[in-house]
């Protein structure tokens, strides 16, 4: 107990005389990354929470004030900035502190064209947190999952009444989802081809939530005229199958950014059902 009060008193008395007389009476703590979770992922923008194992090694509690961190990822700055922390630690014991760093997956995608086409990317991570007066570094590095662009297909067309001058059909569109986190898309612009035929343009904005790992239909409507777009078409939806392309913008609302579009372009076959 005296030992400790010694050792208070003489830390007290040096910290008025500057960090620099302070530095040989006190042991840096050592500071170890531990994991890296995620927080509030959307396909625009998420946090990354790293979580770092920080130990005191004097015989007094001291505190984390702040964290000071630079992210890079694919070796382009992507975030930097300190975080206030104001974390307590015990004497001759260790704490876990968390640095959350929130990104925007705009920028990732802007600066990394091919990300897209990734599962992953590497990222790297230093700074220093500073622990009475002095600044501990720290760096760790390693791989974060990319976002995935949802996938828009054209699952199938309900060919109705079918007449002279035209038809009614139903053109179902699957959006699947194939991150760990749900998504809200504020809107869908498509052009729908059958054959190489254009058979309608538009837009919807009435799209679900889609669940993770999940997909969503959307059912278009449209009433076909034969005189607007040729009689090929009246000769085609005779058929049991076409082929088709579906292109177009998804569109999303970032919360800083505004609302941002991604285009896709999908081709393949599909059935006519009556």
């Amino acid at each position: 107990m005296k030992k400790h009060l010694l050792w208070f008193l003489m830390v007290a008395a040096l910290i008025a005389g500057g960090c620099k007389s302070l530095e040989p009476f006190f042991a840096k703590p050592d500071i170890s990354f531990e994991t890296l979770s995620f927080k509030d992922m959307s396909l625009t923008q998420g946090t990354l929470v790293f979580t770092f194992r920080v130990h005191n090694p004097n015989p007094m509690g001291v505190s984390v004030n702040a964290a000071a961190y630079d992210l890079q990822i694919g070796d382009r700055p992507m975030a930097k900035g300190t975080f206030d922390q104001g974390i307590r630690l015990p004497p001759a014991a260790a704490r876990f502190v968390d640095l959350p760093v929130t990104i925007n997956f705009m920028d990732v995608f802007r600066n990394l064209s091919t990300m897209a086409n990734r599962d992953s990317v590497p990222y790297s991570l230093s700074g220093s947190f500073d622990i009475l007066g002095f600044d501990v570094p720290y760096r760790t590095d390693g791989t974060l999952p990319v976002p995935k662009i949802p996938r828009v297909s054209l699952k199938t067309v309900q060919v109705g009444q079918v007449g002279f001058s035209g038809a009614d059909l139903d053109f179902i569109l699957t959006l699947d989802n194939p991150n760990p986190f749900g998504i809200q898309p504020a809107g869908l612009d498509y052009t729908i081809e059958l054959g190489g035929i254009r058979f309608v343009s538009g837009r919807t904005q009435n799209i679900s939530t889609v669940a993770a790992n999940g997909a969503t239909r959307i059912t278009v409507p449209v009433a076909i005229d034969f005189i607007d777009i040729g009689r090929t078409a009246m000769h085609l939806l005779n058929n049991p199958s076409a082929s088709y392309k579906v292109s177009g913008n998804l569109k999303f609302d970032h919360p800083t950014a505004g609302q941002q579009a991604f285009a896709f372009d999908k081709t393949g076959q599909v059935s006519l059902v009556r």
